[in-house]
């Protein structure tokens, strides 16, 4: 996101200092660094601007209450498969109803979740993405500020993001260059904004002077939420070791009832029953147990540290060890859009769309 005119320097919705100012751009390429636009297309883009909508003055965060979300969890895994790092950044949140109104409220249109590298140790490295926010994109970095990195996922449809929904950013970087840092300090940021208003000569031209190479100049940081300044400690991620090294940090209390295409459980991460008596647990030994009181009433039988368990996009449930392998799965593949649903009645079922089942653990009052 761009501060808010007249600015000195890029910034993401105001991440390094008190001013505000461009955030989104027209149109996201998921799954990959998004292409610079040409003139045409910011041309286009600004027709379509300023024929559809400009944005209202947004209103204080204090105004409409809370809007951040108050829970959720930033993870980082590095690893070292060569003469580079790999290192992936996902975030996991979810809104409250509460704050979804909130949200709504103050008029902004976009939302981004930055990971902010204070200490330029993950500078360099080939970039890929994902994410499940609805017209979620990959924001430049282009203009960040000498002293950190910021990596940046954000949603475009603000006002299609819901409550009770677990949302998701990942940023995995490649060829990290392992002489920067032996160690990087990690902190989260989210912020709203909104399209520059065309009938502000101050915006108008700071759009039409920056988008020409990223349309992203063309929307407007209105304000951000240091995490650091709400408690969340900063993830401190070793780099440069002969194995995978993962640091987390989790911020108020979410209950998650199901895995989605494309979520995961790292290791000592769970979901629950909607009652919260059933717990599903991504063991650190590599064993995936399903635990009623403490006590274990299912198990994958797998074994292999490091493993994480997998909703993948074909439907199928797969517990990864290490060196991407598989070693056991529900054998679910060829049910897009299913679910990993865990029930109160202690049965662990795969939905596929339709609300069909097509898979259980049969462990219903076990």
């Amino acid at each position: 996101m761009t501060r808010r005119p007249p600015t000195s320097r890029r910034n993401h919705c105001g991440a390094t200092s008190n001013k505000e100012g461009p955030i989104l751009g027209a149109l996201p390429t998921q799954g990959r660094t998004r292409r610079r636009s040409t003139a045409a297309a910011f041309a286009a883009a600004s027709v379509v601007a300023a024929s559809l909508w400009v944005a209202p003055a947004a209103q204080a965060g204090t105004t409409c209450g809370g809007w951040a979300p108050s829970a959720g969890e930033v993870r980082a895994t590095a690893s070292r498969p060569g003469s580079f790092n790999v290192v992936t950044i996902r975030v996991n949140f979810r809104f409250t109803p509460e704050e979804i109104q909130a949200l709504r409220c103050t008029g902004s249109s976009a939302f981004e979740v930055d990971v902010n590298n204070l200490d330029l140790g993950l500078r360099g490295g080939l970039k890929s993405w994902k994410s499940n926010l609805p017209g979620s994109y990959l924001d430049t970095e282009g203009f960040d500020d000498a002293d950190e990195r910021v990596l940046t996922v954000g949603s475009q449809t603000l006002s299609s993001i819901e409550a009770d929904v677990d949302y998701y950013t990942e940023i995995t970087l490649t060829e990290v260059d392992t002489s920067l840092a032996s160690r990087t300090n990690i902190v989260l940021n989210f912020q709203r904004g909104s399209w520059a208003s065309l009938v502000k000569p101050v915006e108008a031209a700071a759009c039409a002077r920056g988008a020409r190479s990223d349309p992203a100049w063309c929307v407007f940081a209105d304000e951000t939420v240091k995490m650091l300044d709400r408690g969340l400690d900063r993830v401190r991620l070793d780099l440069n070791r002969g194995y995978a090294t993962t640091e987390a940090r989790a911020w108020g209390t979410s209950r998650r009832t199901a895995l989605s295409a494309g979520q995961m459980l790292y290791p000592g991460e769970r979901i629950e029953s909607p009652g919260g008596a059933v717990e599903l647990v991504m063991q650190n030994d590599g064993n995936l147990v399903e635990v009623v009181a403490g006590r274990p009433v299912w198990a994958s039988g797998t074994g292999q540290p490091g493993s994480v368990v997998l909703m993948q996009g074909d439907g199928n449930v797969v517990v990864v060890a290490p060196g991407n392998k598989p070693v056991w799965s529900t054998g679910t593949a060829g049910g897009p859009g299913s679910a990993l649903l865990l029930q109160d009645d202690r049965n662990l079922v795969v939905y596929a769309p339709g609300n069909r089942p097509v898979w259980a653990n049969g462990a219903v009052n076990a």
